[in-house]
C-alpha cells in the first residue's frame, strides 16, 4: 500500500509541476507578444528592402541615365522615405492579438506580407507578389492604392 501511495503523490507532484511550466511558459509569450509599433518598425525594413532590391538592383542593368537616376533615389530610399513608409505600412497592416502570438497581415501595391509575431520575434509565415493583384498586370497610373483601416487588435 505504501508504494501505491507514494506512486499517487509522485503522479500529483508531476502533474502540478507540468501545470507551473506551462502556465509559466504562457506568461512568458503573453509578456513576450510583440506589439503595433514593434511590427512596424520590421515591416518598414522589410518593405524597403524590398523596394531596394526590386527597384534599385533591377534597374541597374538598365541604362547609364536610369541608372544614375535611380542609383540617387536609392542611395537616399531608406533614409528619407522610411517615415511615409512606415505610415503606409502601419496604416495597411491588420493585427490579430492572439495574446501568447499575434498575426499579421499587410496589404502592400504588389505584395501581401503574412507575419507570427511571437516571443519578441517575427517569423515570415508567407509573402506573395504582384501576381495576386490584377492578375499580375500593371495597375493603371491613377489606381487608388488599396487602404486597410489602421492597424489595431481584430
Amino acid at each position: 500500500m505504501a508504494t501505491d501511495s507514494m506512486a499517487a503523490i509522485a503522479t500529483k507532484s508531476i502533474q502540478y509541476l507540468s501545470a507551473v511550466v506551462v502556465t509559466g511558459m504562457s506568461a512568458l509569450l503573453v509578456l513576450s507578444n510583440p506589439g503595433e509599433s514593434a511590427y512596424s518598425e520590421f515591416a518598414t525594413q522589410q518593405t524597403v528592402d524590398l523596394l531596394l532590391r526590386d527597384i534599385c538592383q533591377a534597374n541597374q542593368q538598365q541604362s547609364d541615365v536610369l541608372e544614375k537616376l535611380w542609383g540617387n533615389s536609392c542611395k537616399t530610399l531608406s533614409v528619407d522615405s522610411a517615415a511615409d513608409i512606415q505610415q503606409f505600412v502601419t496604416y495597411n497592416t491588420q493585427r490579430q492579438n492572439l495574446w501568447l502570438f499575434s498575426l499579421y497581415t499587410t496589404e502592400l501595391p504588389l505584395h501581401s506580407l503574412k507575419v507570427l509575431g511571437i516571443a519578441n520575434q517575427f517569423v515570415v509565415l508567407s509573402f506573395t507578389g504582384s501576381q495576386n493583384l490584377n492578375s499580375g498586370r500593371p495597375l493603371p497610373e491613377n489606381a487608388p492604392l488599396r487602404t486597410a483601416r489602421p492597424l489595431h487588435d481584430r
